[in-house]
């Protein structure tokens, strides 16, 4: 096997392609992320491949054994093709872009090692992301009490949205409440208060249906935990690192800062 098909790459495909398939196989079978026996063996194989295609003079030779009809494998040593004289100039040129590879591919390798481990630390953190996202899924669909309250009046806003006086307070929820309040015989109605964080997030008259107060976490239908449990799940589930599930990892951070922010000007 050439370390062309190492690569899984064409023989006459250029640097770029060569560093995409390396990165994209480390990925796969760097230790980090792979502990297999089978994993130790193949990432030798695949950064002994990049190493000798990455440098150009090296995969200029190991080009020129591969036109001898010769078959050069893992343990494939440098021979110098020979080749005309070149100025000073071309080999500086050529030293400085084998410099600057290694010094690119050792900044990436370090970043990602740093990403694999945060990755594996992230994990951990997802099982307390899933708690909180239960949680406030609890608090959606579970009522702790009924607060019954006497309704002044109830007008609609250029908003389509009706309002509800209380005392000195106003809430918003759906049109529908108001055209109920106008219609019924009683002016009494009830503050239903969520399971858990006990904050006022439905209203409903005595005998009617309930309505969702708008500026509350109800008035989101519980879609941030619902993300969180997801996304909580997904990181639980796929253990090895991936960027797409380091990205995901980091949404719940923000959703549960983002709800326990309104849950605090709720309570407010």
């Amino acid at each position: 096997m050439t370390y062309y098909e190492i690569l899984g790459v064409d023989s006459h495909c250029d640097y770029a392609a060569i560093k995409t398939n390396y990165r994209r196989l480390v990925k796969l079978y760097h230790p980090d992320v792979n502990s297999s026996a089978e994993a130790a063996v193949k990432i030798v194989e695949i950064t002994r491949a990049y190493e000798v295609l990455s440098d150009p003079n090296a995969r200029a030779s190991y080009d020129w054994q591969l036109s001898l009809s010769q078959t050069p494998d893992i343990d494939f040593q440098y021979k110098p093709k020979p080749e005309p004289e070149m100025d000073e100039r071309e080999l500086h040129r050529r030293e400085y872009v084998k410099w600057r590879r290694q010094k690119n591919q050792e900044t990436w390798e370090r970043q990602f090692h740093l990403k694999a481990t945060f990755y594996k630390y992230q994990r951990y953190f997802a099982f307390l992301f899933l708690a909180v996202g239960m949680l406030f899924t609890y608090d959606y669909f579970v009522f702790s009490d009924s607060v019954p309250q006497q309704i002044d009046r109830v007008i609609m806003t250029k908003w389509g949205q009706a309002s509800v006086v209380i005392g000195m307070d106003r809430l918003y929820t759906s049109s529908e409440f108001y055209e109920e309040f106008q219609n019924a015989n009683e002016k009494e109605g009830y503050l239903h208060l969520s399971g858990v964080f006990e904050v006022p997030c439905k209203i409903s008259l005595t005998d009617g249906p309930a309505h969702v107060i708008s500026g509350t976490l109800h008035s989101f239908r519980n879609f941030f935990p619902y993300m969180i449990i997801l996304i909580s799940l997904g990181m639980i589930v796929k253990r090895k690192y991936s960027d797409v599930m380091l990205t995901l990892g980091l949404l719940p951070i923000f959703m549960i800062l983002f709800l326990l922010a309104f849950l605090a000007s709720s309570v407010v």
